[in-house]
């Protein structure tokens, strides 16, 4: 049975940052203004899960920093709400914008070390590995960095990124009260 997800929404915060990547500089993500990046729930699975997100619009400012308006956030909580980030060109710093609140989603490059963290908001981040192999629907991505956020001990969101290639994994779930299953969802388009 095939379901089209809604969107997902906190762990999406943190697949966007890892999204952009500048032609300026060589940040983690490529993306192109109107592509659509499509994720599927990891195999093996009883019901497919799907989760898409379009690049709305790119924006070079004259401020050293490019802007990205994606359609959704899945990395997070599943959710349909446009995510706005503002990548710095020359750092490869990722920041999203909540509400009119800035957050920095992701360090600069010189920081994507294991053990690294850092506050996203109420989160608290960690580069948990550096050398993660992912195994998507069309390839198998070694050298992953995996990122480890925490609300708490309320909630926890992972991404894993494929530097050039962008989020390749991610999943998010509940801990206090423990999720009763983990769903993961890997790059399906890519």
């Amino acid at each position: 049975m095939k379901k089209k997800s809604s969107g997902l929404s906190l762990l999406i915060i943190l697949l966007c940052f890892l999204l952009f990547c500048n032609k300026k500089s060589d940040n983690l993500i490529p993306l192109k203004e109107n592509e659509v990046i499509e994720y599927i729930n990891e195999a093996p699975r009883t019901e497919t899960d799907l989760a898409d997100v379009k690049v709305l619009s790119i924006q070079e400012g004259k401020d050293d920093f490019t802007y990205v308006n994606l359609s959704s956030n899945p990395f997070f909580d599943m959710r349909d709400k446009q995510l706005f980030l503002k990548v710095d060109t020359k750092s490869g710093k990722i920041f999203s914008d909540a509400g009119g609140k800035e957050d920095l989603l992701i360090p600069e490059k010189k920081n994507l070390k294991k053990d690294f963290s850092w506050n996203y908001g109420e989160w608290n981040a960690v580069i948990d590995s550096e050398t993660e192999t992912v195994v998507t629907e069309k390839n198998t991505y070694t050298n992953c960095l995996k990122i480890y956020y925490n609300l708490s001990v309320t909630m926890v969101a992972e991404v894993w990124i494929k530097p050039k290639i962008g989020i390749v994994k991610f999943g998010a779930y509940r801990t206090n009260p423990p999720s009763l299953t983990r769903t993961y969802y890997v790059l399906k388009n890519r």
